[in-house]
This record gives C-alpha cells, structure tokens and sequence, in this order.
C-alpha cells in the first residue's frame, strides 16, 4: 500500500484555523471529493477516508474545545452505526493482514456467541437501512448491543486506521436528522460544546456536512449494501 498523506493536505494551511477560514477547507474538500475514486485503500488523496479526515483536524484546529478526543468513546458504545461494503471491505482486509490464524478463530468466536443471537434483528436493521438514508429516525435498535466489537478495554479503537465514515465524521460534521440540521455529535457532549461556543459569542458552527461523503460512497458503489458492524462480523466469523 502506498504511504499515507498527512492529516492536513500539501499546500492547504490548517495553522491557525479559525472559523472564518475553515468555509474555504470547505469549499477546497468539496473539489477534492470530486477526485475521489477508492475508500480507504490509497491513503492519498483520491481517497475517501484522506479528505475526511483532513475536514475533520481543520474542524479540530477552528474548535479547539471541541469534546471529540483520544480517550472519549461515547458514540462508541451508545450508538449502532450504518457500515457500508466498501467500508467493511477495508476493515476485514485489516483483519485479514493483522490477525494471525489463531487470533482469527478466537475473534470469530466471540462474535458468534455476541451477535448470533441477534442476528435475525441485525438483517432486519440491514433491510431498514437499505431503505432510507443516512440521519433517517425510526431503525428498529431496541435490544441490540450497540457497543462497538472493536473497542478494547480502555476505549481504544482497534481498527482506528480503517474505522468508517461514521466514526471519523462524529464531532466534526453537520447532518441533517428529521428535516433538521444539527451537529453530529453525542448527546453526552455536544450540547455543553454549543453553549460553551454560544457564551463566547459563536453563535452559529462552520460545518461540512456530512451527506456529500455518503453520496459519493454511494456514487463509488452504488449498489453496496448497507449494514450493522454486528452483522458485517457476523458474516465474517461464519
């Protein structure tokens, strides 16, 4: 695999960022998902996964108070993300290059006793999302353990390089949940980052929302199936 870029692209200055001139990253990311052709398998900058994370630390360095930091793992074990092909197929080939054999049927079998229980609702989740798009209300999660598989004892993710839109978009992009635009973030945080934006006079957030980079996923492979961690591993361990 090719070495990866940096955080910040070559030539785009992220040193002193503020919200003023995180509009024009924006505008600059847009052009730059425009080239996009893969997700998560170049590291350059025909890759997805390169202009997410390049919005996200601009976003990071506009807001430095921002709460989404090594060490907080809220949405990880709260919420039960939607996980495209592509972005399963960049994590198993992970998976595939980093287990041995021994710790592959080890895995395997912690997801089995896990998940295989749930895993009629898990399709059903599956069959819900391949109907409705990012931010829609209403998926039948109740009872379902929404802690991610690969987060370790100490709120580490163990797939960080090839975690998924998802995860490197939460804390640092908008979306629109219920016709509303809002922030993407836990629930937890987020409302006490606002007010602390609000009292310091940042009455509104500069935010790239989110919904471009699952359009050009969709673009990338239109007819990918969307699904559940849970089941992706699933289907791995079978």
């Amino acid at each position: 695999m090719a070495a990866r870029v940096d955080a910040s692209p070559h030539g785009c200055q992220t040193d002193g960022m503020d919200a003023a001139n995180l509009t024009t990253v924006i505008r600059q990311s847009r052009q730059l998902l425009a080239q996009v052709n893969n997700v998560g398998e170049s590291g350059q900058w025909d890759d997805l996964y390169t202009v997410l994370d390049y919005l996200s630390f601009a976003f990071s360095q506009a807001y430095p108070t921002l709460p989404c930091k090594a060490g907080c793992s809220h949405c990880c074990e709260e919420i039960l993300f939607r996980v495209s092909a592509p972005e399963w197929q960049a994590i198993a080939r992970h998976l595939d290059a980093t287990l041995t054999p021994e710790a592959r049927v080890a895995v395997q079998e912690q997801v089995r006793v896990a998940y295989e229980p749930h895993r009629a609702q898990l399709e059903a989740l599956a069959a819900f999302w391949a109907d409705s798009d990012f931010g829609e209300q209403g998926a039948p999660h109740e009872g379902l353990p929404v802690r991610c598989a690969f987060l370790d004892g100490e709120g580490r993710c163990g797939v960080y390089e090839v975690r998924p839109v998802v995860c490197r978009a939460y804390g640092s992009f908008g979306v629109t949940l219920a016709k509303q635009p809002t922030m993407l973030i836990c629930q937890t945080f987020g409302p006490g980052f606002i007010e602390e934006l609000t009292v310091l006079g940042s009455e509104t957030l500069t935010m790239a929302p989110v919904e471009p980079f699952y359009q050009r996923l969709k673009e990338l492979a239109p007819d990918a199936e969307v699904a559940p961690m849970p089941l992706w591993l699933l289907r791995w361990a079978a």
